[in-house]
């Protein structure tokens, strides 16, 4: 893949950090992310939240991890998947995987992780891929019982069950 074209990919891809049109990409276009490094650079940062906003509205699937229908977690590991990094396959146990990141610190393609609707609940049941924003402007995409859908972190059924954000890197252990 020649510099030029890297260079137009990176600044094509940054707009998706505001917003989530799409733009055309072959899938031979997406470089496979070395299992060895497991580091996710600006670039691949850019593809991930492309594959997840690709998936908008793609159906709730209670433990579907396809196209076809996902669960939460099952669309968090299938977009990782896309770039070639393999992730847990629950909420919980992604969760427990990367590094723990500030919400003022985040970055596209981090992984939001939630509580349950139970508010006694105090375990990870949700998680979604951060595509925009800082502390509680953060946007992320998520399936839900709607399917694959955009929300943010400010509204008040997410800021009250909000549990940590976790970023997938070199040395994960997975």
């Amino acid at each position: 893949m020649g510099k030029f074209f890297v260079y137009i990919l990176f600044i094509v891809a940054s707009l998706v950090f505001t917003s989530c049109r799409h733009y055309k990409q072959s899938s031979s276009s997406i470089k496979k992310v070395s299992p060895s490094t497991q580091k996710l650079h600006k670039k691949h940062r850019a593809i991930l939240v492309d594959v997840a906003c690709k998936q908008l509205k793609t159906p709730y699937k209670w433990g579907g991890n396809s196209p076809k229908g996902f669960d939460c977690s099952g669309f968090t590991s299938y977009c990782y998947s896309q770039l070639g990094v393999q992730i847990p396959r629950t909420a919980i146990e992604q969760s427990l995987v990367g590094k723990k990141v500030r919400a003022k610190r985040v970055k596209a393609g981090d992984l939001i992780f939630f509580k349950g609707s139970d508010k006694k609940q105090k375990k990870v049941a949700h998680v979604g891929i951060v595509v925009s924003g800082r502390k509680k402007n953060i946007k992320f995409v998520h399936a839900a019982s709607k399917g694959v859908m955009m929300s943010q972190l400010s509204e008040e059924y997410f800021s009250k069950r909000f549990k940590t954000i976790r970023r997938i890197s070199k040395g994960t252990g997975f």
